[in-house]
């Protein structure tokens, strides 16, 4: 009888994900970008309505959400292959010829400023934005000036951002 519990309240944990029939990760690809710094290469998403529940928990994903609503937000999380210094002030996003300083937001290893990291550290954190970018047209993210990750979306894509949320 204990057994059968056991199964049953698996079969209940496990039923939710599967009826949403989505690896929440798999909807962030299409919303990510590498940014090619030599020995941090750094994955970026780009948080919003539709990729804000795949990166974030309760209740973290409801405050994520907020503030995309008012700003860019920009996921940032990748792993030194080597010792690196990162200068987290040192990224910007530009559009049309506009240029806009980030702000870090530290999950681990993304302080404000400069961080040392050495071989396998991981950086998780956010950056944001200001102002938001029209997401109708191109954007980049730079780092220190000459590496840059270009975000371009269809219309499809724009469209399921906006979106009112599912979860």
């Amino acid at each position: 009888m204990r057994k059968l519990m056991l199964a049953v309240c698996a079969l209940a944990v496990c039923l939710p994900l599967s009826v949403k029939g989505q690896d929440p990760m798999a909807v962030t690809v299409e919303y990510t970008k590498i940014l090619p710094i030599d020995g941090l290469p750094l994955s970026l998403v780009h948080l919003n309505d539709k990729t804000v529940g795949a990166v974030f928990q309760p209740p973290t994903v409801y405050a994520m959400r907020a503030r995309a609503k008012e700003a860019t937000l920009v996921y940032v999380q990748g792993t030194a292959q080597r010792s690196i210094e990162l200068d987290s002030t040192r990224f910007t996003i530009d559009q049309d010829g506009q240029s806009m300083p980030g702000t870090a937001t530290n999950i681990k290893n993304f302080m404000r400023g400069k961080n040392k990291l050495a071989t396998g550290d991981r950086v998780d954190g956010v950056l944001t934005f200001a102002k938001k970018v029209d997401l109708t047209r191109a954007f980049t993210v730079t780092y220190d000036k000459d590496m840059a990750a270009e975000f371009k979306f269809n219309s499809n894509q724009v469209r399921a951002m906006t979106a009112p949320a599912s979860n």
